[in-house]
């Protein structure tokens, strides 16, 4: 769609600032080694109808991905995964990256994800040994 084209432009305008930037507290390296894009995605959707009730809306529900760009992560893969019977999204093992069909990952997931990926400690970080590189 026209709508991702342009945010695929952006990101790419963006990663190609970076890779051609200096860092200048790591000499010899680019901003980009340093980086990471987060793509969010829209939140899900319920559509359950509340008992007798002709009209009704839909609520809102986090059961989505997100996609991660950077050279700090284990890239080209999926991890976790959708249940095809519940169109639900799953987590996986932190440690192994494998899906894992009983685990739901929350907020404090992926902002553990993406603080362990940027080394920055903070009390109650959630690591993702799966997903950033050693």
């Amino acid at each position: 769609s026209s709508c991702w084209s342009r945010v695929l432009a952006a990101a790419d305008g963006l990663i190609r600032l970076l890779k051609t930037t200096e860092d200048p507290s790591r000499p010899e390296t680019s901003m980009w080694d340093h980086s990471l894009v987060y793509f969010p995605t829209d939140f899900g959707r319920e559509r359950t109808r509340p008992l007798d009730r002709l009209a009704f809306g839909t609520g809102h529900h986090l059961n989505n991905g997100v996609l991660l760009v950077s050279p700090l992560i284990k890239g080209n893969r999926v991890y976790g995964g959708v249940d095809p019977d519940t169109l639900l999204t799953y987590g996986f093992d932190r440690e192994t990256g494998e899906p894992d069909k009983g685990s739901v990952m929350v907020e404090e997931d992926l902002f553990g994800a993406v603080a362990h990926a940027l080394d920055a400690p903070f009390p109650g970080r959630r690591d993702m040994p799966a997903l950033v590189k050693g």
